[in-house]
C-alpha cells in the first residue's frame, strides 16, 4: 500500500494545487518521509514473495486487491518477488538526504519502483547501491560504505522509536496534525504536520511527515479543501 500511497498522495497535492493556484496566498507542500517497520523481523536479506505469504497469512490472496487498486493509479506491481527487510532502504533514504539534499519523495520512489515493478530485491546492499547511482546520482562508493557499516541504522530505529513514543504510533494509517513553529517568520506562517503510514498487513512500510506552509491566519476556504484533496487522494485506505 505503500506504493500505491504515494502515487495517490501524489494526485492529491497536484489537484490542491491547481484548485489553488489562483489563490493570492502563495502555498508551499513539502513532503518528507520518515521510516516505520511493521514486521523487523523479516529476514535481514528478505523473502521470497510467495514465501512469506505463505508462512504470515497462509497465501497471498489478499494482495489480489492491493494489485486492483494500484492499477487504478499507475502502481501496477508488474514484478513483486521479494518480500523485503526494509532497514538497508530507509538507510539509504536518509543518506540521500542527509548528505545530498535528495527529495525523500524521489527516493522512496526509486525503491518502490525497483522492488514492485523490477522484481529487485531490495533488501541487499548491491541492489540498493544500483538504485542509489544509477537513480539518484549518488557516489557509490561513499554510499556502499555507508549501508555496510551500518551507520545510519541507529538513527533509523530512533525515528521509528519516537513516533511510537509521541504519538502511539503501533499500526497504520496513522495521521497526525498538529502546530509547528517557524524560526524565521513565527508570525507570517504556520506549519501542519501530518504523519502517514499504510495498512497493518503490508510490508514493512515507510511512513512520511507532510508539511504545509500556509500564511496566516489560515483560510478556512484552503485549510479544509487541502484535508478534503487528501482524503480524495488516500480515501481507498480509509
Amino acid at each position: 500500500w505503500c506504493h500505491v500511497g504515494q502515487k495517490r498522495l501524489s494526485s492529491a497535492i497536484a489537484s490542491f494545487g491547481e484548485k489553488s493556484s489562483s489563490s493570492a496566498s502563495a502555498i508551499t507542500i513539502n513532503v518528507e518521509w520518515k521510516p516505520y517497520m511493521i514486521d523487523p523481523g523479516t529476514n535481514i536479506n528478505g523473502e521470497e514473495f510467495e514465501a512469506y505469504n505463505q508462512r504470515r497469512w497462509g497465501s497471498s490472496g489478499w494482495t489480489n486487491h492491493l494489485k486492483s487498486e494500484g492499477r487504478k493509479d499507475g502502481a501496477n506491481f508488474a514484478n513483486w518477488n521479494w518480500w523485503p527487510n526494509t532497514m538497508k532502504a530507509h538507510c539509504l533514504v536518509n543518506f540521500a538526504h542527509e548528505r545530498y539534499n535528495v527529495d525523500t519523495s524521489m527516493s522512496n520512489a526509486a525503491i518502490f519502483h525497483a522492488l514492485y515493478e523490477e522484481g529487485m530485491n531490495v533488501s541487499l546492499i548491491d541492489t540498493l547501491v544500483k538504485v542509489g547511482t544509477e537513480r539518484l546520482g549518488l557516489p557509490e562508493d561513499e554510499l556502499r560504505q555507508y549501508l555496510e557499516a551500518g551507520e545510519g541504522e541507529r538513527g533509523v530505529k530512533n525515528e521509528i522509536k519516537t513516533g511510537r513514543n509521541m504519538y502511539d504510533i503501533s499500526g497504520v494509517p496513522f495521521f497526525v496534525i498538529e502546530r509547528a513553529d517557524d524560526d524565521d517568520d513565527d508570525d507570517d506562517l504556520s506549519s501542519t504536520l501530518i504523519n502517514i503510514g499504510f495498512l497493518d498487513f503490508s510490508l514493512p512500510c515507510l511512513c512520511l511527515s507532510l508539511s504545509l506552509s500556509l500564511p496566516l491566519p489560515l483560510s478556512l476556504s484552503t485549510s479544509p479543501f487541502f484535508l478534503k484533496a487528501l482524503y480524495d487522494g488516500l480515501r481507498g485506505f480509509l
